[in-house]
């Protein structure tokens, strides 16, 4: 039974006061995409990381000794 209190209690918050219940809304949409922007962030560095170990976009490890080139 307290949990059926405790739901009743939350809406009955929300119609009473419902800016408290945007201000709520608000801040966790606002951690949530920070939360996104901050793994988008990491992501975009282990890339760039990973690019950076390999020695460039487009470097292969190849040594042009001038033979075939032009």
């Amino acid at each position: 039974m307290a949990k059926k209190d405790d739901t009743f209690d939350k809406v009955m918050k929300g119609v009473n006061n419902p800016s408290e219940h945007n201000a709520e809304h608000k801040a966790r949409l606002k951690r949530e995409a920070r939360k996104a922007e901050l793994l988008e962030e990491g992501q975009r560095m282990k890339l760039r990381n990973k690019v950076k170990r390999r020695g460039g976009a487009g470097d292969d490890g190849v040594i042009d000794t001038g033979m075939f080139g032009s």
